[in-house]
């Protein structure tokens, strides 16, 4: 073989090697090419799922919020140590005007301490249990419960209940029509007689310890605190708000 022979068969074997590298390198680049692509396909597809996961969690986050929050409102609410009579869609008054109260089926042109101011009624009254404790106070419409005598109490923008400890009615006032309607036991100490008003009213003694322990009730002796709720059931005195279940406080009856 001539020399120059030899060398173009070198050069030859030198470009088949270098063909047979680029080969090989550009199998590995197309290798490594496939797995970036696998890898960012794969990264792509994470990072989907945990923006899905992160978007649910938002979701249920938002939700357990507003859970929380609806309950510390409504906890606040059933908690609350004061409010307002708000008389919604009351008619204006003047200051002359008489404001209807109904009481036990009667009706009472002011009979207690009402005054009309910017053409809104102002609503005062302390309220007492039949022992003669304070247990709630409405002062120009802000009521406040005394909750070292009441049991429980409902509410909303034109109604105010309470319920003593014995689970009675105490009062209750409920704005309709062009009346203010008022339901309870009203006790009078200096007299000592008890006005009990429902769909209608009955007087009834104030209970003096080891003085009347009986009474005599229509024609008949009986002890005092069976006699009171018997008057109490017969003028028919009726809670206007609920007390139990799920979520009671401002629901009618």
């Amino acid at each position: 073989m001539s020399e120059e022979n030899k060398k173009l068969s070198g050069e030859i074997k030198k470009l088949s090697d270098l063909n047979n590298s680029i080969s090989t390198r550009t199998e590995e680049m197309t290798s490594a090419n496939s797995k970036i692509i696998e890898a960012s396909y794969n990264l792509d597809q994470q990072s989907k799922a945990l923006l899905e996961e992160v978007q649910i969690l938002t979701k249920q986050s938002k939700k357990l919020v507003d859970t929380i929050n609806s309950r510390g409102e409504y906890e606040s609410e059933e908690n609350a140590k004061t409010g307002e009579l708000q008389f919604r869609n009351a008619p204006i008054f003047k200051e002359n005007d008489d404001v209807n109260i109904v009481v036990g089926g009667f009706t009472f042109k002011n009979p207690f301490n009402i005054q009309v101011e910017d053409g809104k009624i102002l609503f005062s009254l302390n309220v007492y249990d039949i022992d003669g404790n304070l247990v709630a106070e409405i002062d120009r419409n802000y009521w406040r419960p005394n909750k070292n005598f009441s049991g429980k109490f409902n509410y909303d923008e034109s109604s105010f209940e309470v319920i003593d400890n014995k689970g009675r009615v105490a009062i209750s006032i409920q704005y309709l029509g062009k009346s203010i309607i008022i339901q309870g036991m009203f006790t009078f100490i200096e007299s000592g007689s008890i006005i009990l008003a429902g769909s209608s009213t009955a007087y009834f003694p104030l209970h003096v310890a080891g003085k009347n322990d009986e009474t005599n009730y229509k024609g008949n002796l009986l002890a005092y605190d069976q006699a009171l709720r018997m008057a109490i059931e017969s003028v028919n005195i009726k809670p206007i708000f609920r007390y139990t279940g799920k979520k009671w406080l401002h629901q009618r009856l």
